[in-house]
């Protein structure tokens, strides 16, 4: 990068200083991809918004009131690099797990699993990852995305009248791209409306050297095909995201079944639909939440306190959902030993903690089974 002090080419480890920063102002926490990502955003905005000559609609209403207290932070340059290198880094990570994935091999589980309960029942998927594991089932799930040699646009009667087991991408995928901008039709498409190519690589030629949108705080919002930060409401307001949102609340609301596997409950408007269930179904709801305590068998407490002084977890926000999930103000039960199964007292929820993988090879039957059941 450009060193703004000396005007020659240097090597800046700006992210990490961005990341250490953060460090010590959430100790004894640590900052993580998102909030990064987040930073830089905001930053981006107040840069913006302290020019003289930018206009009120690109001026966050707060920078009135403070101004920076180190320039460094607020390079143009070093930003715009920043977000790209953020978001290259997970495309590729996310790449690099794609192939290690064997789905006739070690990671037969996830797809006999999957597999079985797609054969079962009609389901709605909504997923937080950037990759297409599932698609690579034995069953076709339907997306919104009609097959393209290389690019399809979002069809979104499709998604909503189809009679397949739908998969909602909520946050995006590394297959999503920017339209063409010779396909894009006025007044039809906007402009951060994101389609879907047959490869990850063709889509990330389309990733950079737009402007990015703005919310209606007048902050950037980097609406892309990887959904990140903490700003995540004001993206989701494009297709596929907006219909995705609207059918996966449309699921929540209409069936009384629910699985969910890996998610640590971080986003608080994704909360906000999951935790009706009890509300909407009561006595009716059949909810099951595969998780992973990462600590040893032999150090569990049912004092989440405890827990989150020495594991991290389950985390406030997890902590609250499966409360509601479990219709109990000790979701956790009461007991110093260890149990890879929980189950609340109505019988209505179980919450297996031992990971994805123990939970699918050990309880996968009788997951399906409950939730199948009448």
């Amino acid at each position: 990068m450009i060193d703004p002090s000396t005007n020659t080419w240097v090597q800046v480890a700006f992210i990490d200083e961005i990341a250490e920063r953060l460090d010590q102002f959430l100790a004894p926490q640590r900052c993580h991809f998102e909030d990064i990502f987040h930073v830089l955003e905001t930053l981006e905005s107040y840069r913006a918004g302290w020019e003289s000559g930018t206009h009120e609609r690109y001026k966050p209403r707060p920078g009135a009131f403070f101004a920076p207290s180190d320039e460094r932070y607020f390079n143009l340059m070093w930003l715009i690099a920043a977000k790209r290198g953020l978001l290259e880094a997970v495309a590729e990570q996310v790449g690099e797990s794609l192939s290690r994935f064997e789905r006739d091999g070690r990671h037969q589980w996830f797809r006999e699993f999957w597999a079985d309960a797609l054969r079962r029942a009609t389901w709605d998927i909504g997923t937080l990852n950037y990759d297409n594991l599932l698609e690579q089932i034995d069953v076709e799930l339907e997306d919104g995305f009609p097959s393209n040699p290389k690019w399809a646009r979002f069809d979104p009667h499709r998604l909503w009248t189809s009679r397949r087991s739908r998969i909602l991408h909520l946050h995006g995928s590394i297959f999503y791209g920017y339209l063409p901008f010779s396909e894009q039709k006025q007044f039809i498409d906007y402009d951060e409306d994101l389609c879907k190519y047959r490869s990850s690589t063709e889509a990330r030629e389309t990733w950079f050297g737009k402007s990015s949108a703005t919310a209606q705080s007048h902050e950037e919002s980097v609406i892309g095909p990887l959904i990140t930060g903490l700003r995540k409401t004001d993206k989701l307001t494009v297709h596929p995201y907006d219909e995705y949102q609207a059918v996966f609340r449309r699921a929540v609301y209409k069936s009384d079944r629910l699985l969910i596997a890996g998610y640590s409950f971080g986003d608080l408007y994704l909360n906000s639909i999951i935790d009706r269930m009890l509300g909407l179904h009561g006595s009716s709801r059949r909810i099951v939440i595969v998780t992973w305590f990462p600590g040893e068998k032999h150090s569990w407490h049912c004092d989440p306190r405890v827990l989150n002084q020495n594991h991290g977890w389950p985390g406030t926000e997890m902590y609250s959902s499966l409360g509601i999930a479990m219709d109990s103000v000790q979701p956790l039960g009461s007991s110093l030993t260890y149990k890879d199964k929980l189950v609340s007292a109505d019988g209505c929820c179980r919450v297996y903690l031992g990971g994805t993988q123990e939970a699918f090879e050990k309880y996968g039957e009788e997951i399906l089974d409950f939730l199948i059941s009448d």
